[in-house]
């Protein structure tokens, strides 16, 4: 919990460029309903939510400054986040996002990057999803049938509404502040913001339907939010 918090300060001062502002970010994070009902048990949540946000501030570091490792030690936090939950797919996403829009990085480099992070995470991933699978008889494809059927029973209007709402409360209200005029932001602000809005709502495909299990979609929110504070 106490990480989490840390790690959204330093992902919120890289990317608005502000210690004060950044102190918000955290304290919105921190104080935030579903990080209190859930980060402080004992969940993988707790983990799994400072990976990823660990994970956006080298993403926020390489859009401002792009390097081999910077870009590595992020698919490095990716691979071992996912041993936590599947959140670090979202961070790899956006990560893959930015590193492969980067107008700095060669197309040669891209293509070596990416072919040696997927095989990292496959040499981690893959032996130890097969022994999952020997030793507790559960997958990915037994977890897409039962994250399935939360959508028969979960996947309302009311429902996602609601988990949606409690993930940033009022703060909702000043995210379009903080990303419009993207004329307003710095080039690695548009980097990132392009790709960090987009692919955290993926978590709809989850299946169950919580502010627990969207709460992937609030740190980029959150700097969006605190960045309105300034501009509104």
């Amino acid at each position: 919990y106490l990480a989490l918090i840390v790690a959204m300060y330093f992902l919120a001062r890289e990317y608005l460029e502000d210690h004060e502002l950044a102190l918000t970010a955290a304290a919105l994070v921190g104080l935030s309903y579903p990080v209190l009902k859930y980060g402080i048990e004992g969940y993988s949540e707790t983990g799994a939510l400072f990976l990823f946000v660990a994970s956006l501030y080298l993403t926020v570091r390489l859009c401002k400054e792009p390097s081999s490792r910077l870009f590595f030690s992020n698919v490095g936090l990716v691979t071992v986040g996912f041993l936590w939950k599947e959140y670090s797919i979202v961070a790899g996403l956006i990560l893959a996002a930015a590193f492969l829009s980067h107008s700095r990085i060669s197309l040669a480099t891209k293509v070596r990057s990416s072919v040696a992070a997927v095989f990292i995470f496959a040499a981690v991933h893959i032996p130890w999803q097969l022994y999952v699978n020997y030793a507790y008889h559960f997958n990915y494809l037994k977890w897409s049938t039962t994250s399935a059927a939360g959508f028969s029973v979960e996947f309302t209007l009311k429902n996602v509404v609601k988990s949606l709402a409690a993930i940033l409360g009022l703060a909702w209200i000043l995210v379009p502040f903080g990303v419009f005029p993207l004329s307003s932001m710095k080039p690695f602000q548009r980097l990132f913001s392009f790709c960090a809005t987009p692919i955290p709502f993926i978590a709809f495909l989850w299946g169950y339907i919580s502010s627990r299990t969207f709460y992937v979609i609030a740190p980029p929110m959150v700097l969006f939010a605190v960045r309105g504070m300034r501009t509104w």
